[in-house]
């Protein structure tokens, strides 16, 4: 089991921000990974609706999940049965990238809903400007998650979140979602 760092500990109920998960070899070798699939428009249930403007790769790299689950353990104690598959997700500015306001409780099977989010940046904020990650929590007031490079974000899924427009380069991100059976 992966041990909470402090940052972890402190950040509370609505999410968890790991500092550094990630190393830069790492990073690149997502990247190298990446590069063997195909890209594909990134789509909401709704695949007219235009709230989501980005490209993804779903990918098969599950280094996170035992930090999640560890994440899961100590603070959320949700019971999970699983997690789909990693999307490397491509938000350029030439094609408008964003991902408005959302929640990622989508049903998972008959009987699963997701239950925890994962994001982890993979750009250097150097390459884009523009593609905040924010979170309303409670429906109270947007909070900006500052992103850096390797760091990882975890929160529940109910949780409205959104990227804002990305102005110039482009952000490249790592999602996963873990789900379990509906809440009862």
């Amino acid at each position: 089991m992966i041990e909470l760092n402090e940052i972890a500990k402190k950040s509370g109920r609505y999410g968890v921000v790991w500092e550094d998960l990630l190393t830069e070899i790492e990073i690149q070798a997502i990247h190298n990974l990446a590069e063997n699939y195909e890209k594909v428009k990134a789509v909401t249930l709704d695949e007219k609706s235009t709230a989501r403007k980005s490209h993804a790769k779903w990918i098969g790299y599950d280094e996170v999940t035992n930090a999640t689950k560890s994440i899961n353990d100590e603070l959320y104690q949700f019971e999970l049965t699983g997690g789909q598959p990693f999307q490397y997700t491509i938000y350029d500015s030439a094609e408008g990238g964003e991902y408005e306001w959302h929640q990622d409780t989508m049903a998972v099977g008959d009987d699963s809903i997701r239950k925890i989010s994962v994001v982890i940046l993979l750009s250097d904020k150097a390459e884009f400007s523009g593609g905040s990650f924010l979170v309303a929590p409670d429906g109270g007031k947007p909070k900006e998650i500052l992103m850096k490079k390797g760091r990882m974000v975890v929160f529940p899924s109910w949780i409205p979140h959104c990227v804002t427009p990305v102005l110039e380069g482009k952000r490249i991100s790592l999602v996963m979602w873990l789900y379990g059976k509906r809440f009862k």
